[in-house]
């Protein structure tokens, strides 16, 4: 089974518009596409996204170099309070972009952790550069996002250490509930 996958923010470029030594693009996403967005990426809300990005051919035929910033104003809910928080996000990156008739048609498959990312690949003489962005936004976004000053507290229950091992976790659930009746 496959899926088609259209990315919520695409800016296609073709790899032929790229002639000078360096190219800079500024791209911003649409209000409906930060709408998709917030959607794919379960916010309450993602108000604004822009990227600057700067392009660099580089000596070797069918390689470009990227690197980008971009800024995004998000909103999430907080994990303790419940409440809408809003995010001011600043990232940079830097990826590689291959022709696809350089592609190494053996990949590795196996990957460290400090490892570079692999590289993107044009297709047709086609890459997206809202969808790279896109993802490195992703990786921005705090998953447990809470308001600033705000813990989560929480009872302690009466066991002692000794007894939170992982073989009493019934007992202790046990306790919890007869301790609410």
């Amino acid at each position: 089974m496959t899926t088609n996958f259209a990315p919520e923010f695409s800016r296609l470029v073709s790899i032929s518009d790229i002639k000078t030594a360096e190219m800079r693009l500024n791209v911003t996403a649409s209000r409906l596409e930060c709408g998709a967005l917030a959607e794919r990426f379960s916010l309450e809300d993602l108000e604004s996204l822009e990227a600057q990005l700067i392009f660099s051919n580089s000596s070797s035929g069918g390689v470009l170099e990227l690197d980008a910033s971009f800024i995004a104003d998000i909103i999430q809910i907080c994990i303790v309070t419940l409440r809408p928080i809003k995010k001011h996000l600043d990232g940079e990156f830097h990826c590689t972009i291959l022709k696809e008739d350089t592609i190494d048609k053996d990949p590795v498959e196996v990957f460290e952790f400090e490892d570079v990312d692999p590289a993107e690949v044009c297709i047709n003489g086609f890459f997206d550069v809202g969808e790279i962005v896109s993802q490195h936004l992703s990786l921005e976004i705090d998953p447990f996002p809470r308001a600033e000053g705000v813990v989560f507290q929480h009872e302690h229950s009466s066991c002692s250490e000794q007894e939170m091992g992982p073989e009493n976790s019934f007992k202790i659930l046990k306790g919890l509930h007869n301790k609410e009746n």
